[in-house]
């Protein structure tokens, strides 16, 4: 499974627990003092089936280094950039480039959970391979900023329905109303 924006590992050691020992979960978390912890709870929970990957993902050709704002230990795209307020220098890699240097891009994807505060579109541009070739179940958290007709064309582009299920649906939420900060289930159109 990927956990993309991993931020303090929490949705990470879950899916670690659920996949077992012999399972893998990758987290990607792009802010180093987030990525640290997320290694450091990997650690004291001795879930080894886990690897902390200091990186964002996004669409450039390769590896770039993108300076964002910081809100609550999380790399935000959502916010505009502010000289006097806490940053990061993240680094960012397109996932198609990324992953055969981690995992010699032989074992499949079950999986990807994305919360990337903004960039949801830019991370699913970056993984059109990947999705193509195992196309695992999406679950993606949607924010402020994010235009939902270029999202879900997108989704349906890489072969997804665009009938998503709400993780955590509002008590109004029938039909998916694709809020901020809220997480949607995607599945491959068979």
């Amino acid at each position: 499974w990927l956990d993309v924006g991993a931020h303090y590992g929490y949705t990470a050691f879950a899916l670690a627990r659920l996949v077992g020992p012999s399972g893998r979960v990758f987290a990607f978390e792009p802010e180093a003092a987030s990525a640290g912890c997320v290694e450091q709870g990997r650690v004291l929970n001795g879930l080894s089936q886990v690897t902390v990957l200091p990186f964002g993902l996004g669409a450039p050709d390769s590896l770039q280094v993108r300076r964002l704002p910081v809100t609550r230990g999380m790399a935000d795209a959502t916010r505009s950039p502010d000289p006097d307020a806490w940053s990061t220098a993240a680094p960012i890699a397109r996932f198609d480039w990324l992953w055969p240097l981690v995992d010699g891009a032989d074992g499949p994807i079950h999986g990807v959970k994305i919360d990337v505060q903004g960039m949801e579109i830019e991370v699913l541009e970056g993984m059109r391979d990947a999705l193509a070739r195992w196309r695992p179940p999406l679950v993606v958290e949607l924010h402020a900023g994010v235009s939902r007709q270029r999202l879900l064309a997108l989704i349906e582009a890489l072969g997804y329905s665009s009938h998503a299920i709400p993780i955590e649906p509002e008590p109004r939420e029938r039909a998916p109303l694709f809020l901020d900060d809220r997480s949607y289930a995607f599945s491959p159109v068979p």
